[in-house]
């Protein structure tokens, strides 16, 4: 009979006074905010068997209802940095008709782990993206993380060894947006041929706990979307310039228009005060030019804008009364104008334009100085030289130009619809809704 024998150290440790465990003989562990468990160890042989187990904490029965026991491990749920301390896993077990226990102690350390934001690919998304045959494509990869690597794959290859048209960017381009780091790594294609409209690329981007990853490929442009946005917008330019052409050529017939039938409805207008529409200044003079000054001043104007416009006009040598002191009669009257009308001949047709240079002189320095009145000049002869001229008739010709009295005295000619009265009714104001 062969007998064997086998040696056992048993060493016994005593508890440190007051409590049920030793310290230096404990098992550190730490566990994670809010939930983890607590893994009672060195009892791997008992699993399988039919024992019971409780849990303690600093000695004293585990009763809170975040720690739930499940099999040899006890699941802690909203754990808080006040909940670390030595946790003590009692085993009781029946051998041979005896009960024996058994148990070890935890030391567990509550922390804190910050989650680590997601990785994120912000551009591309899965999907295709538009390439031109032959041109030359930088492609980006932007990824929303705190610390990862990005890189491209062409069908499961890195792009270096996948082809020599293909490279990427060997350091990444770093970039805070908002306090979030973006990180972007481009695909290089030197060349784009038709055979790179059949790949399959991948971004990935990977940090230490977490993935994230797009496939794309490339497309040739859409030549029909790109006619159509061409046709339209050729389309909207001639529109544009078709409305600009008509403005300029039907100007004065769209506003008068706008005047007619818009601006009553929309603009009921408040009263400046004003008593005369037009104030009318013209040469007096015994020169044969005079004649037709004298129809188109006496006869045309009274006709034309005040019985078939509406318009009410201030005439000197009509409207004045016997006895008024002639300059203030001329500055109180062309203050009270909303315009002032002059009436304008060749310097060789008579010794003065204006026989009271005072009422030129008044008309003038309200129109340029208080620019209180606008200046309409009406040219009864064709004016060949404006050098002859008064500087200031000189400035407003050059800023508002002159209208052109042709000397026609037909019926026709009284007509406020031909172009002559449209021009002047076009500077003349807004006749007011009061009338």
């Amino acid at each position: 009979m062969n007998c064997s024998k086998k040696s056992v150290q048993l060493i016994i440790y005593k508890n440190d006074d007051g409590l049920c465990y030793n310290k230096e003989h404990s098992y550190p562990q730490i566990v994670i905010i809010p939930n983890d468990k607590i893994v009672c160890k060195g009892i791997s042989h008992f699993k399988g068997k039919n024992v019971k187990i409780k849990w303690y904490k600093d000695c004293k029965p585990l009763t809170d209802s975040r720690f739930q026991p499940v099999e040899f491990n006890l699941v802690a749920t909203n754990l808080t940095l006040g909940d670390k301390g030595f946790y003590t896993c009692e085993i009781s077990y029946e051998y041979d008709g005896k009960i024996y226990n058994i148990s070890n102690t935890i030391r567990m350390t509550v922390k804190v782990v910050t989650p680590e934001p997601p990785v994120v690919i912000i551009y591309p998304t899965n999907g295709s993206i538009e390439a031109e045959l032959e041109s030359h494509l930088s492609l980006p990869c932007k990824v929303s993380c705190s610390n990862c690597d990005v890189n491209w794959w062409v069908n499961g290859t890195l792009p270096d060894f996948y082809s020599s048209r293909y490279t990427q960017g060997a350091d990444y381009i770093d970039t805070v947006l908002d306090g979030t780091r973006i990180r972007t790594k481009y695909l290089n294609i030197t060349e784009v041929k038709n055979e790179d409209y059949d790949q399959i690329f991948m971004c990935l981007a990977k940090s230490s706990r977490m993935h994230s990853r797009v496939f794309v490929s490339l497309k040739p442009p859409d030549t029909k979307v790109q006619r159509y946005l061409i046709g339209i917008f050729v389309a909207l330019g001639l529109v544009i310039i078709l409305t600009a052409v008509t403005c300029k050529i039907f100007k004065i017939e769209i506003v008068l228009c706008y005047r007619k039938h818009c601006l009553p409805l929309t603009c009921k207008g408040v009263p400046d005060g004003k008593l005369y529409d037009g104030y009318v200044i013209y040469p007096k003079s015994n020169k044969p030019i005079m004649v037709q000054v004298n129809i188109f001043v006496l006869k045309m104007l009274p006709e034309v804008l005040e019985k078939q416009c509406g318009y009410q006009l201030f005439i000197c040598g009509r409207d004045e009364l016997p006895g008024e002191a002639k300059a203030n009669l001329i500055d109180e009257t062309i203050k009270q104008s909303r315009r002032v009308i002059i009436i304008l001949i060749n310097k060789e047709s008579g010794d003065n334009l204006f026989e009271d240079a005072f009422e030129q002189h008044v008309a003038l320095y309200n129109a340029l100085i208080h620019n209180k009145d606008k200046v309409i000049l009406i040219e009864v002869e064709k004016i060949k030289d404006y050098m002859n001229m008064p500087e200031s008739i000189k400035y407003i010709k050059e800023k508002w130009g002159a209208i052109r009295w042709k000397g026609d005295v037909t019926d026709r000619a009284f007509s406020p619809n031909t172009k002559f009265w449209k021009n002047v009714r076009y500077w003349m104001p807004q006749i007011p809704s009061s009338r």
